[in-house]
């Protein structure tokens, strides 16, 4: 028979319900997905792929992280604004959430530099 156990069929082949169990077992056991709960079924939650301590690899279903911080005027990303929820700022010190500089966590360095231009042209004007 060369080689091959013939499981009761004749000239070596394997039943098909018997071919499709193995190539169940070897190609997908690399994720467990069970049905989510219907809380976690929006897609607010991200899918994360975490291998448990038994050797399963699971689901888990985390927020998003927010998005980080915009100028008002021109949309560009503030330095110095961390990029956490608003529990995590919560427990921040009032320095470590935004800059210390006027319009800090509002506006981009230029363009409070623009802005206070402005306001020191327009008080000159009227003195």
């Amino acid at each position: 028979m060369d080689g091959l156990q013939s499981h009761g069929k004749q000239g070596g082949q394997q039943s098909i319900a018997h071919r499709i169990d193995i190539a169940g077992v070897d190609e997908c056991a690399d994720t467990v997905f069970r049905m989510p709960r219907p809380s976690q079924r929006s897609r607010s939650f991200r899918r994360v792929k975490v291998n448990t301590p038994s050797g399963s690899p699971r689901v888990h279903y985390l927020k998003r992280r927010p998005g980080q911080a915009k100028c008002r005027v021109c949309k560009k990303q503030l330095h110095g604004v961390p990029r956490k929820t608003p529990i995590l700022m919560k427990k921040l010190a009032k320095t470590e959430k935004r800059p210390e500089r006027p319009y800090g966590g509002n506006l981009c360095s230029s363009c409070t530099r623009d802005i206070l231009r402005k306001k020191n042209l327009v008080r000159w004007e009227n003195v």
